[in-house]
Parts: C-alpha cells; structure tokens; sequence
C-alpha cells in the first residue's frame, strides 16, 4: 500500500485560547462510560502552549446538524436548536474556542434516501449558520472532518435491526467532509490519515473492534474503541498545535 499524504491543517487561530467546549454527538459524549475521546482531546489542549484554562464537554449522543430526534427535550438533538436551549450558559458567553465535531448521526439516518451531494450541501448550510451565531459573539469555531465509518460492522448492526441495504458510510463521509471544505467553512483539517490498516478501502475495523468493555453497546462500526478515541485526539491535537503555531505534541500516522 503506498502511503496517503498526511493532510493538511487548514486554518490558523491566534492566541490566546482561554475557554474551549467540544460540541459533538456520541462520538464524545460517554455514552457508556468507557469512552475517553473528550479527555484525551481536553488533557492534551491543556498541556498546549496556547493559553487553555478550562474545556467543557458539550456533546449530546445522538446530535445531528438537521435531524431533530427529539429523545429527551424538543430540538435538543439538533446543533443549533440545542445552541439556542443552552444559549443562557455563562461559560458559552465568554467562549473562546468552539469545537464541532458533527454530521454522523445525519448521514447514517437520512443519507439512505437522499442523495449524498445534496445532503452534504445542506448539512454545510445548517453548519455555515452555526458558525456565524459563534462568531457573532466572538467565539472562534474549528470544525472537525467525520471519522470514516467501517461499513461492513455498520452494515452487519443495520441489518439486524431489519435494514439490508448498503449503508456506504465511509463514502458519505469523505463526501460530507468535502462540502464542509468546499462552502469555505473553517475545517481544521481534510481527513483523518492512518486509518486504512489493509487492502480493504475506507476506514479499517480494528479501530472499533471492542468499543464498549461492558457490552452494553453492541460493535457497530461507528464508535471508536480506545486505539481509535487515541488516533481521533492525536491528530485533533496536532492539526490544533500548529493552527495556534504551538508544537505539535505528536506526529501524524500513515496507513
């Protein structure tokens, strides 16, 4: 296999970073009390040089950009709808750093249907206005490309729920991540790198192989086990470091 190119940190942010909150879905938020995406991230912006004096997680399992789910208040799983129901929090009205991590939970749940060019436009429209309300305050947004599902579990969990048909989520995805980039919003980087371990394209699953000790949450392809939360932080953490121009606590790994 012939080595992807790392990518490429695409945007640059000024010091300092006082007050940063992550928001995202399952993929950060503990949803079952072994995942530790959040501390890592939160750990090691702590240890940056580039003034970080409090991260707060404000993941919501579940949250889309444009699908409401409705589990627990009206609204609440959509990021902007959630952003208005939190807008009275303190710590939001003096953030410095917002980091979004989102568009998971809309592609798996409306991408079936519809076609993936169009709903990644839309999903970068409903992001473009997000990130607009954040600036307005003053509060600089990074925004995070999707890690790449393994289609092959996630096809395997949706069809025993009673849905065969090939979900292609690693695909969206990468078509997500391009929209994103494409409506020129601030994508701290394209794509993670390193994680195709084998001849199979997309995204190789030994990074979610026994994500959930416990068991309570069967295998789905989806969440990260702690080697992938390990591979997300890494490169969150490096493609940070040299957006502030501090030094990268790590390196980027290839395939």
């Amino acid at each position: 296999m012939i080595p992807e190119p790392a990518p490429r940190t695409r945007i640059r942010l000024e010091r300092p970073a006082g007050t940063v909150a992550v928001f995202s879905d399952s993929t950060f938020a503990d949803q079952t009390g072994d995942f530790q995406l959040f501390d890592l991230v939160r750990e090691g912006l702590l240890a940056l040089d580039i003034g970080v004096d409090d991260v707060r997680n404000y993941a919501v399992p579940g949250q889309g950009v444009i699908d409401g789910l409705e589990i627990t208040e009206p609204g609440w799983h959509r990021l902007g709808s959630y952003l208005e129901a939190v807008s009275d929090d303190p710590y939001l009205a003096q953030l410095d750093l917002a980091i979004i991590a989102s568009g998971r939970v809309d592609v798996n749940r409306l991408g079936r249907d519809t076609e993936m060019g169009e709903l990644g436009r839309l999903i970068a429209d409903e992001l473009a206005a997000v990130v607009a309300g954040f600036e307005a305050s003053g509060t600089r947004v990074v925004l995070l490309p999707a890690f790449g599902a393994n289609d092959e579990m996630f096809d395997a969990l949706q069809c025993a729920a009673g849905r065969c048909d090939p979900q292609r989520s690693d695909a969206k995805f990468e078509a997500l991540n391009a929209a994103i980039v494409d409506a020129g919003l601030p994508m701290l980087f394209d794509r993670y790198s390193g994680t195709d371990l084998d001849d199979v394209p997309g995204t190789d699953r030994s990074w979610f192989v026994d994500f959930d000790p416990a068991g309570r949450w069967p295998d789905d392809g989806q969440h990260p086990n702690p080697a992938g939360e390990q591979l997300i932080a890494d490169q969150v953490l490096f493609h940070l470091a040299v957006a502030f121009g501090a030094e990268p606590p790590t390196t980027l790994p290839t395939p």
